[in-house]
């Protein structure tokens, strides 16, 4: 028995409306048209082609990524080479994340108050971090293009090495010191360098655009005779790296110890040339000749895939000159001099010494008030007097001597003591303006001992200047009588 057939109802047409439903349900799929030809697309209505496009509209340029002649995007995935697009950065950035901003580079010699100055001990701490990051992040480079037998470390420069380099050259900037943190690869010899070509070509398939060729010494010896190695600057993490990679046994030869008669010792490097001038120990001219000499011979060695046990010759004439060099050397190795600072550093530096005698007089008289509020009874005010008054005596007297990260930082304590004082006999007495009196001195020296912690000369400056005024405020009426006598006394004169 058939059935009959269904009666199809159509679904009744819905009214326009302006607002835009919830949530879009998928239109049914139409039957397909049995009239239409195999594998014919439909062109009726554009808007409804794949990947249609308004019919004036300018075609979409790829983006760089997609294009087959263009470099990586390697920001996605190096963090070593800075913020991906969108994400934050700035000043704000680097504190969410815990770091130091990047230095000044317009950072000058004439600007800092010597090598203790406390913009070098953060442009210091910065390069060593980055020095870490660097290392690791070259011998994995190394690692994974195959290159075997790669010695890889670093160094970060010194406070004093790097005032130094500022101060050799006058109105040199501290972006224009390309070795504040250097990483060497000493390798070992292959036929015609192969393993140093590679690991050039590494370098700058994980940098790109950001390691830029200083010099190939091996093809080029620069004027001194330096060879066996390639130099790249590195811009990474906003910090330059010296990237130094080549011969395992250059490295041995200019960086072997030589002793002095008097048991001291200094590197092979540090005696020739403008550095063995600068070190007080420069060899004779006909050995920094031989110098050169043998640097050319091991470097000949090395690209003939030979290391320098390998040629007995070359061993034993490398001997017979550290011997030689060593007997050329000074009894005693002379001292360093000072580093050279600049009038406006010094006059800077004599005026903190002035400040520093006031505070230690300053301490002294806070320290005896003090010890007369306890015999008083006055335990929390004459114990807070004693330990500021003893605070500001060793931080002025650590300031006098240079101490400049353990004078300030002893000074925002003392700060905190003394506010913390005022904000306790604020309360006890009901004295609103002595209590904002203490939590402003208190603040400004959290904010030193901050600045001090994370190397942020604003801070450091913004504390002082707010506790300094803190003081004057709260003395201000015995400033004004002192003032009073003061000009009193000049006008009995005239």
């Amino acid at each position: 028995m058939k059935r009959p057939p269904a009666s199809r109802k159509r679904a009744p047409a819905k009214k326009p409306t302006t607002k835009k439903p919830a949530a879009k349900k998928p239109a049914a799929r139409r039957p397909p048209n049995k009239n239409a030809k195999p594998n014919a697309k439909s062109t009726a209505n554009p808007a409804r082609a794949p990947n249609a496009k308004a019919p004036n509209a300018k075609p979409s340029t790829p983006p760089v990524s997609a294009r087959p002649d263009a470099r990586p995007d390697r920001t996605q995935r190096d963090p070593h080479l800075g913020a991906a697009p969108g994400v934050l950065q700035g000043p704000a950035a680097y504190a969410a994340r815990g770091e130091l901003a990047p230095p000044n580079p317009n950072l000058t010699a004439d600007k800092l108050s010597g090598p203790d100055d406390i913009r070098l001990e953060k442009v210091h701490r910065q390069a060593t971090a980055k020095n870490i990051e660097m290392t690791r992040k070259l011998s994995q480079t190394l690692e994974d293009a195959g290159v075997e037998g790669a010695h890889v470390y670093g160094r970060a420069k010194d406070k004093t090495s790097l005032f130094n380099k500022l101060r050799e050259t006058p109105g040199m900037k501290l972006g224009d010191v390309k070795d504040i943190s250097g990483v060497r690869a000493d390798l070992p010899p292959k036929p015609g360098f192969e393993n140093v070509t590679r690991a050039q070509k590494a370098v700058e398939d994980t940098f790109g655009e950001a390691a830029k060729l200083k010099g190939n010494y091996i093809e080029n010896p620069n004027r001194w005779g330096y060879t066996g190695r390639i130099h790249d600057v590195v811009d990474a993490g906003g910090m330059p790296h010296e990237v130094q990679l080549g011969s395992r046994d250059i490295s041995k030869f200019i960086d072997q110890k030589l002793t002095t008669k008097g048991g001291q010792q200094i590197s092979l490097h540090d005696t020739t040339f403008y550095k063995g001038d600068t070190n007080g120990a420069r060899l004779p001219a006909h050995l920094e000749k031989e110098y050169t000499s043998l640097m050319g011979r091991i470097r000949d060695a090395n690209a003939a895939g030979k290391a320098v046990e390998d040629v007995p010759d070359l061993a034993r004439d490398l001997q017979g000159f550290k011997k030689a060099a060593e007997e050329a050397l000074p009894a005693a190795l002379p001292d360093k001099p000072a580093p050279q600072l600049s009038t406006k550093a010094k006059v800077g530096r004599a005026a903190g010494k002035a400040l520093g005698v006031a505070g230690v007089v300053g301490g002294a008289i806070q320290t005896a008030d003090g010890v007369n509020e306890l015999r008083d009874g006055k335990y929390v005010e004459g114990g807070a007097d004693v330990a500021a008054g003893t605070g500001s005596i060793v931080s002025s007297a650590a300031l006098m001597a240079g101490r400049v990260g353990l004078g300030t930082t002893t000074g925002g304590a003392v700060a905190v003591v003394d506010g913390a004082k005022n904000i306790y006999v604020g309360i006890r007495d009901g004295n609103v303006e002595k209590g904002v009196t203490g939590a402003v001195k208190s603040g400004a020296g959290a904010a030193m001992i901050a600045g001090v912690a994370t190397a942020n000369p604003v801070l450091i400056a913004g504390g002082a200047v707010a506790y300094g005024g803190a003081v004057v405020y709260e003395n201000r009426k015995a400033i004004a009588g002192a003032a009073k006598k003061a000009w009193n006394w000049v006008k009995s004169w005239w």
